[in-house]
């Protein structure tokens, strides 16, 4: 799924490796028509994932209280577990299922994958990521493993690390979208050729047989 995980596999010996990324299926990706907020109506920058990585949405906190002081916006967090937050910040909580998860991140205007730089986030390999673009949304990510490949600022988003670049980011990034910078096609344009089911299928089915022939 990433570079790191391959270097593990080779230091353990593997001789066949063979980088294979997570992808979605484009056909429940369809993009919709979406326009900026109205003047008054807050923006949804969103966050997917299971309940024990929603931690990571917290280290971003101060910068998103910073954002919350020029900037409407609810802070949307799907199928995570609650987390400690400054109470100027305008959080949601929205249970996931399977049925409605591309739904929620259609109506993100901005999705969030923040993370700390440990071995078990070096490992990830970028679902969330490649969700929102998916479907449309611009993103904002630490630059950690998969995520430098995936995401190409100026394109489809920004890296941020520390506290300031988030809030910097954060910030730029909902200044363009209002000025119709980032579109939805041109998102969903950075992760079709490698990032989908349809880009990645041939390459599991010659894995799989070249295993089996063996």
């Amino acid at each position: 799924g990433n570079e790191f995980i391959s270097e593990y596999a080779s230091n353990a010996g593997a001789s066949d490796i063979r980088w294979m990324p997570s992808v979605v299926d484009e056909t429940k990706y369809r993009l919709s028509d979406r326009s900026p907020a109205s003047a008054g109506t807050p923006v949804v920058i969103g966050w997917i994932g299971s309940y024990r990585n929603s931690r990571h949405v917290a280290s971003i906190a101060p910068a998103l209280q910073r954002l919350a002081r020029t900037e409407n916006f609810i802070l949307r967090i799907v199928g995570g577990g609650r987390i400690a937050m400054p109470p100027e910040i305008n959080v949601e909580y929205r249970d996931w299922s399977e049925g409605h998860e591309v739904e929620e991140i259609r109506q993100f205007a901005i999705g969030i994958m923040p993370l700390e730089n440990g071995d078990w986030e070096k490992g990830k390999c970028g679902l969330k990521l490649i969700q929102y673009l998916a479907a449309g949304v611009p993103v904002i990510a630490t630059p950690i493993g998969v995520n430098a490949r995936i995401v190409v600022p100026g394109l489809n988003g920004y890296h941020a690390t520390t506290n300031d670049e988030w809030f910097a980011a954060l910030q730029h990034l909902l200044a363009e979208i209002r000025q119709g910078r980032f579109l939805p096609a041109q998102c969903a344009d950075t992760v079709r050729d490698t990032f989908t089911v349809s880009a990645q299928a041939p390459a599991m089915v010659a894995a799989i047989k070249m295993l089996a022939a063996r």
